[in-house]
């Protein structure tokens, strides 16, 4: 009888450390998911300021193409006059 109790105890104390153990896990887990989200949030913001800073850098580089394409024309003017 004494073995049986002996044997049930150890049971429950190892099942006790495996709840344990899983909790433990399911907290990690839980902490490196929510970790994880936050990363994709700042990574989709900065990919988004990304794409705004390319246009606005592309708006910016025709912009000055059509201002030197005018300052071209009228040097021209100027030298033919």
């Amino acid at each position: 009888m004494a073995r049986n109790q002996s044997e049930v105890s150890s049971a429950n104390a190892n099942i006790s450390l495996n709840l344990e153990n899983c909790s433990t896990f399911l907290q990690a887990f839980l902490e490196t998911h929510d970790e994880a989200n936050k990363l994709d949030l700042s990574n989709n913001r900065l990919k988004g300021l990304k794409q705004l800073v390319g246009r606005k850098s592309h708006d910016r580089r025709l912009q000055w193409s059509d201002w030197f394409l005018a300052f071209y024309k009228l040097m021209q003017r100027i030298k033919e006059t």
